[in-house]
Formats: C-alpha cells, structure tokens, sequence
C-alpha cells in the first residue's frame, strides 16, 4: 500500500471516483492489524485510531479537513448470514434492520470504546464525516449513517459489496437523510450483495454504481445491462477455480476497478 489514495481526496459530498478509490482502500485498510492501520496511516499523511468491541473492528483515519470511518468487514458469505432466517429487529425506531448487523453495530457504539465521540468532536470541528465498509462493513456503515443522522450529523457513505440492511421503512428513512451522499457500489456477480433476498424484504439503500467486468463504472444500470454484465462474467469465469460470485466480492477486486477509472 504505497501509494496515498488520499493525495488528491476532496471533501465535497458529491460522487467522486477519487474519493471512491480512497475509501475503498481505506475499507481494505480496515481488515488489517491496529499496529499496521497505524503505520499504513501515517504514510498517508492521516492519523488512525483503531475500535474493537468483540469481533466488531473499524479505523478512524483523520486529516485536517475530514474523518473516515471505516468498518472491517468479512469476505466470507457464510458470515455475512448471520442470522440464516435474516430476522429484523427495530432499529432506533427507523424500522427494521437485520438482526445481526444490528447487534454488531450496537456493541459497538454502545461500548466504552465507541467511535462516535471522536466524530462528534470532528463535527464541532466543521471537519466533514465519511463512514465507509467492505461487506459485512458496508451494512455497518449504513447503520452508523442512520446513528449519526439521529444526532443531526448528516455524514457522507461510500460502500462496498453492502448485503441489503433493512426493510422498507428503514430504506426509505435512509433515503430521505441520505439518498443523495450514500454511494453503494456492486462489483459484477459480487453475490453478497444480493442477500437478505429482497423476497423476505430486505430493501438496498441510495444510489447504486456498478462496477462492470468490462471495466466500466455506471450509476443507476438498468436490469437489463445488469443482468448482461452478470453473463458475461460468468461466462468469462467459467472453468476457472472458485465461483465468480465470490470472487467478485474480494474488497481487492474493488480496489483495482476503482483505481483503473
């Protein structure tokens, strides 16, 4: 990780594919040691400071104009479904989430270790909050989003390979904070990102980018050039080791895709 994808980072609230890269390397970042996010950091020109509450981890990487919080994730499906019949329970009275990812959210930021006064402390500051997470980590960080929305600290969230977080009414709350600065990218067959099934409710948040197997990046697709771009991959893995759904879920996968644009 020698090179700083933080060197041209902006702090505007629209879409960036700069801020895109930086964050998806600052989710990657966030499945490494304390000791090397510590390190990894500071050649970045960024200080960090690590969480954990049980198996909960993020990073806070801060600058002089912004924070990023960063939530560590998993690249195995299997823990993703935390919970095998994705029960909901509510969540800060937004509605129902997944039962799981909420309970993993709340330790920590219930804890005595939580993140939130550091960026309570960045708001007074007028530095401008970013919450970002591969994974299991992307539907951490919508529920951190929602946490912070309660506070009217409004931040702005770039995910990756999210799973779906809750129902209707919790999609559509999320929305209506943050329809316009939560950014939720899908990388080709990424397979996690198509649990809950959307049959037992489960509703994706915000704005929607794909990540092509031909190397585009497109905001909003339609089901159509989705469905085309799924084939294709899969038709180029075919044969190959491992499943394309998996492999496409790799937080490195984003990382390269995002750094070519």
């Amino acid at each position: 990780m020698a090179k700083n994808p933080f060197h041209n980072f902006s702090t505007s609230r629209r879409y960036s594919k700069v801020n895109a890269y930086a964050l998806a390397r600052a989710s990657q970042l966030a499945y490494e040691s304390p000791r090397d996010c510590v390190r990894t950091a500071f050649n970045w020109g960024l200080k960090c400071y690590p969480f954990a509450v049980g198996e909960t981890e993020a990073i806070i990487l801060e600058g002089k104009e912004f924070v990023v919080l960063a939530f560590r994730g998993t690249s195995s499906l299997a823990d993703v479904k935390t919970d095998a019949r994705f029960c909901r329970r509510n969540f800060m009275g937004w509605g129902g989430v997944h039962r799981g990812f909420c309970r993993a959210f709340l330790g920590l930021w219930r804890s005595g270790n939580s993140p939130h006064v550091m960026l309570e402390q960045a708001q007074q500051k007028g530095k401008r909050i970013f919450i970002t997470g591969h994974s299991l980590g992307g539907a951490l960080a919508q529920l951190c989003a929602a946490a912070l929305c309660q506070q009217l600290i409004i931040p702005t969230v770039y995910t990756f390979g999210s799973p779906r977080v809750g129902g209707r009414a919790f999609t559509k709350r999320l929305n209506n904070f943050l329809g316009d600065k939560l950014y939720r990218h899908e990388n080709n067959n990424d397979a996690v990102t198509r649990i809950p099934p959307a049959l037992f409710g489960y509703r994706h948040a915000g704005q929607r980018y794909l990540l092509t197997e031909s190397g585009e990046l497109l905001h909003a697709p339609g089901w159509w050039t989705v469905f085309k771009d799924r084939l294709r991959g899969r038709w180029l893995d075919f044969g190959k080791p491992g499943t394309d759904g998996a492999k496409d879920h790799l937080i490195a996968r984003y990382c390269r895709a995002l750094e070519s644009r």
